[in-house]
């Protein structure tokens, strides 16, 4: 795995998590695009979006399995 360290400026964040099921991420996933939209924060220049896996579906139980977007 290639590292990199990268130094961003002050950002504000808003994460939604997701326990459970891999096949699930993209229903929690949905859920910040559509507040992302409420609350028009759609410009993927300004508004990014990034997924942090805490841990690897393919030998982590279900019910174990995390994930921040």
């Amino acid at each position: 795995m290639d590292i990199q360290l990268v130094n961003f400026p002050l950002t504000k964040v808003a994460a939604i998590e997701h326990f459970g099921s891999p096949e699930l991420e993209h229903e929690t996933a949905r859920k910040l695009v559509a507040w992302k939209i409420e609350n028009r924060l759609t410009d993927p220049m300004k508004h990014c979006s990034y997924g942090i896996h805490f841990t690897d579906p393919e030998n982590t139980a279900m019910n174990e399995h995390r994930v921040s977007v």
